[in-house]
């Protein structure tokens, strides 16, 4: 069973980082479009998101230098499955998942 994230201050935004195994659980609650902060650890250099329901989403990144920006288009995530949303992303990157849908949405991540 994986473990829990732990959580990191980063100049008063609390993300969550990679645990060794990679894989933590992820909550976005009803009524937004964003999850909560993550930010990209040793672990891998890609982002994956294993929704408990099918979703649409989209990886938006808050470089530290450079300015924040969204992916483009919405790569369909598929009940308890991990898919790929971003690759190549830098140790340390700050992202929010953008999700196509206000409703609530659980799983888990890797990033």
């Amino acid at each position: 069973m994986p473990s829990t994230a732990s959580a990191a201050s980063n100049g008063g935004v609390t993300v969550q980082r990679c645990n060794p195994d990679g894989v933590h659980d992820y909550l976005k609650v009803a009524g937004t479009h964003y999850s909560g902060w993550y930010s990209t650890g040793d672990c891998t250099g890609e982002i994956k998101i294993a929704p408990d329901t099918n979703r649409y989403i989209k990886v938006c990144f808050y470089p530290q230098n450079a300015d924040n920006y969204c992916q483009s288009s919405y790569k369909l995530a598929t009940a308890n499955r991990f898919k790929t949303i971003a690759t190549d992303v830098g140790n340390g990157t700050l992202f929010k998942f953008y999700f196509r849908s206000t409703a609530r949405s659980t799983g888990q991540q890797v990033s």
